[in-house]
């Protein structure tokens, strides 16, 4: 029914000579005639991003800014009966799978982070529909400088490109989108509406799909949805169990000895000798440290047998309490515990080191993390910072890759220390101040 009236505005707009769809941001009728979106009665469907339009068959709306309308046009935002939430698509406030259908249309190219977006969108929806403007799009309409990201569909996976700083420029021409806001008929129009598929990137998705994110700074972070079902122990290959990074497959590595003693290969042991060096020749070995994602927890042994450190002024956070027994029985009187890197339990710089060791290549959202490493260091310490070098880096189970480059882009603005090449080029370290 709704495709059918859809396509009686637009025979009402040929007759008349008016366009009942003024601009490809706003109407967005066409969907109808590209995509099936096979949405049920009595289904419950989010639209993410509602604006100015929100999807017809939506029952619950969801947007970041009820009275910013920059990104509609100048158009405020449509309220009616349906439930209307504030969200960060990055972090959403719905359960797993709470919806059905997720539509989210012309928002992913302005967000921060397209990893966690994606992620959050395919743990509240079962199924969904995402759209973008094409790169081409962006270019004709001189619209790049108002978004971040362009995106493509390869197969079942969005690889979203980070516009360089020339292309958010753009042309400068603003002639196309004034065709497309004039309301008679025109052939720019006409190129537009017989085109809709090659100016937007339209995606019906019913499982959970691929997620590539390339900056231009060189670094970029994936999710790999095969991932998950790497949770039972490979033959030989320490690294099969954890490339989910699961809580469960953690659980199961870190309660497994054999598997432990394998992890700590020589080169991982020597990494972490060549590291405390380091902090002992700054002059950081000192006072409270902790360990986020401590892991084995060997690292924080090892600094406290070549340190001397008190084990009480040792403290470590992981998400897997089996991960905490063992660094317990390790360090019988240090402090470990479960928690969330992205908000620690600790009180602002309540520390004089803290360090990050092979960790941040695993995470969502480093960024985050970094800030939170800057508010509980003290202003006097130092952060210690351990990665893979991810020109070299081709393990499934890490998320993010950095370059030296791109780590020391990363890093900015803060005072970097030191930095070192380790394991044979295979991996960085860097020494920084808090960010105060």
């Amino acid at each position: 029914m709704i495709r059918l009236l859809y396509k009686l505005r637009r025979v009402i707009g040929l007759i008349t000579g008016r366009n009942t769809n003024s601009c490809i941001t706003y109407g967005r009728d066409y969907q109808f005639d590209y995509v099936k979106f096979d949405i049920n009665p009595g289904e419950s469907v989010l639209d993410l991003g509602s604006g100015n339009h929100p999807f017809p068959l939506a029952t619950h709306l969801a947007d970041l800014h009820l009275e910013d309308n920059s990104d509609r046009g100048g158009e405020s935002i449509v309220t009616d009966a349906r439930p209307l939430s504030v969200v960060n698509i990055e972090c959403l406030p719905f359960n797993d799978n709470e919806f059905d259908f997720v539509y989210c249309s012309h928002v992913l190219e302005h967000v921060s982070n397209p990893v966690a977006a994606c992620l959050e969108i395919m743990r509240v929806g079962k199924r969904g529909y995402i759209e973008t403007p094409t790169r081409a799009s962006d270019m004709l309409y001189n619209f790049s400088y108002l978004h971040r990201w362009h995106v493509n569909l390869v197969d079942n996976a969005l690889i979203f490109i980070e516009y360089s700083d020339r292309e958010r420029i753009g042309t400068g021409c603003s002639h196309f989108v004034e065709q497309q806001r004039n309301p008679y008929d025109n052939p720019v129009k006409q190129l537009i509406f017989n085109n809709r598929d090659l100016f937007c990137m339209m995606y019906r998705w019913n499982e959970p799909f691929s997620v590539y994110c390339f900056r231009q700074d060189g670094s970029y972070s994936s999710y790999c949805p095969t991932r998950e079902h790497n949770i039972c122990l490979g033959p030989g290959d320490v690294g099969d169990l954890c490339k989910s990074n699961s809580l469960e497959a953690y659980e199961k590595f870190w309660s497994s000895e054999e598997l432990i003693d394998a992890y700590l290969e020589p080169a991982r042991l020597k990494s972490y000798v060549d590291i405390i060096a380091r902090i002992n020749l700054l002059g950081c070995a000192r006072g409270k440290i902790l360990d986020i994602g401590f892991g084995s927890g060997d690292f924080l042994r090892m600094y406290v047998e070549k340190t001397g450190s008190d084990q009480q002024n040792v403290y470590g956070i992981d998400y897997s309490q089996a991960a905490v027994a063992r660094a317990i029985k390790i360090l019988p009187k240090g402090r470990f515990s479960t928690g969330n890197v992205y908000s620690l339990p600790f009180e602002n710089g309540y520390f004089d080191l803290v360090c990050c060791i092979q960790t941040l290549e695993h995470l969502i959202d480093p960024e985050k993390v970094l800030d939170e490493m800057d508010r509980v260091c003290s202003a006097e310490g130092k952060i210690v910072i351990s990665i893979p070098n991810g020109d070299v880096d081709n393990y499934d189970g890490h998320i993010n890759f950095w370059s030296a480059e791109s780590f020391h882009k990363f890093l900015s603005p803060r005072v970097l220390t030191d930095f070192q090449i380790l394991n044979d080029g295979r991996s960085f370290m860097a020494v920084v101040e808090p960010c105060k």
